[in-house]
């Protein structure tokens, strides 16, 4: 059975932050890794989202130019493909919250619960 892949926060990571192990200068490291990271997942999920636009855009276009010659009542079909905008965006912000920040936001939670202290550093 297919299954999608979530990257987490290292195990590792979360156990020596919740045993409060880290140093100022090694959370700064770590949380440099996660936002590298992030930045490259980012680059990413711009691409499909720009790639993503265009296709809707380009499915919205064909078919307001095409709506004079379908059968049928063409609001209808108008209709059926602009409800594809909110979906797809709906799809983005899915993707980023659960792609793109996750490591981010569990190492800030993590920040906020053990290290308060720190967190101004993180930004």
């Amino acid at each position: 059975m297919a299954s999608i892949y979530y990257e987490k926060l290292s195990a590792e990571i979360k156990k020596g932050m919740k045993e409060m192990r880290y140093s100022a200068e090694e959370l700064e490291t770590i949380y440099a890794s996660i936002m590298k990271r992030r930045g490259e997942l980012m680059k990413g999920f711009k691409r499909a989202a720009i790639i993503m636009g265009a296709v809707v855009g380009l499915l919205v276009l064909l078919t307001i130019m095409s709506l004079g010659k379908m059968p049928g009542n063409p609001v209808v079909a108008l209709v059926a493909v602009l409800g594809l905008v909110p979906i797809c965006g709906l799809i983005l912000v899915i993707m980023k919250f659960t792609h793109v920040d996750r490591v981010r936001n569990e190492f800030m939670s993590l920040m906020k619960k053990y290290y308060p202290q720190y967190v101004h550093l993180m930004g």
